[in-house]
């Protein structure tokens, strides 16, 4: 009976042995496949975010490129209203001769045509290779938006209000040289101060791209740190990626800036994140709000 007893237990216990066993190899294969499926999920929100950084710095290097060409354009044009405006300033003086009048209007339609050409050709180019806006994501949901289409401005009022996008800008119109020339206010009214206004606003937008720049290059970073650390990317590829993100930087003027510009516009930029409701959308990234303004730092 004893015997008996005994290997009863015995069997008891290895049955309850293999049990344990096939409950912990299940209990294994459970947390493996649920580790695979959390590394899965995390690996496909890191590439989600870093693909959406990509393509904002795509849109950052479109916009940067649109506004630096553009600013240069405006220079010229700057340059140019204010030597037409040097020339009325002389036609309408008592101190030229007729024969010194004739030689300035001949100057001002020299100036003119040429400002013609660098808002035709210049600006033109742009709006027929592409959509009449340039949109830049940014971390607070509100895109900077560029305007791409060509610049209005003319002497001929009617020019300005009633000439369709796609035709052609002339700053004469239907006046005359020497109405031009005879209307000096109107040279500052209607040249001079809209070009000083829309070189002010690429000014704000540039800044605004320099600070957007930042969060991407961030968001950049972050991913591909992650993603190597969970095997998901290659050392080479992981540099490609982020040495592409720098020279979106460099091209914001970033690459060299130095350090009290840099702490501004850090400190500019944590203000959007701090007013942002959802900033840098840290929860699908996995980066907490705290950790984000600590990279800043």
């Amino acid at each position: 009976m004893m015997i008996s007893s005994a290997v009863s237990k015995n069997k008891s216990v290895n049955i309850c042995c293999k049990k344990n066993k096939k409950l912990t190899q299940i209990e294994k294969s459970i947390s493996n496949k649920y580790s695979k499926e959390s590394n899965t999920f995390e690996v496909n929100e890191l590439r989600s975010q870093l693909m959406k950084a990509e393509t904002s710095e795509d849109h950052i290097h479109e916009g940067v490129s649109f506004i630096q060409e553009r600013n240069k354009s405006v220079d010229s044009l700057r340059n140019m209203s204010e030597k037409l405006k040097q020339l009325s300033d002389k036609y309408n003086s008592d101190k030229y001769t007729d024969e010194d009048k004739e030689n300035i209007k001949k100057q001002a339609k020299d100036l003119i045509d040429n400002m013609d050409n660098i808002i035709n050709e210049g600006f033109e180019i742009k709006n027929k290779t592409s959509s009449s806006e340039i949109s830049i994501e940014t971390c607070h949901g509100s895109n900077i938006i560029i305007d791409t289409k060509p610049l209005k401005i003319s002497m001929d009022d009617t020019m300005i209000k009633y000439n369709p996008d796609n035709k052609r800008t002339s700053i004469e119109g239907s006046l005359s040289i020497d109405n031009i020339l005879k209307n000096t206010n109107k040279i500052e009214k209607n040249l001079i101060k809209p070009l000083d206004e829309y070189s002010d606003n690429m000014r704000k937008q540039m800044s605004s791209i320099a600070g957007d720049a930042m969060y991407q290059d961030m968001i950049v970073n972050m991913a591909v740190k992650q993603l190597c650390d969970l095997g998901d990317m290659d050392g080479d590829t992981a540099r490609r990626i982020i040495r592409n993100s720098k020279i979106i930087l460099e091209e914001c003027g970033l690459g060299d800036i130095d350090q009290d510009t840099a702490k501004q516009t850090i400190a500019n930029f944590k203000n959007v994140l701090e007013d942002s409701n959802n900033a840098l959308r840290c929860q699908s990234s996995g980066l907490s709000r705290d950790a984000a303004l600590q990279l800043l730092n």
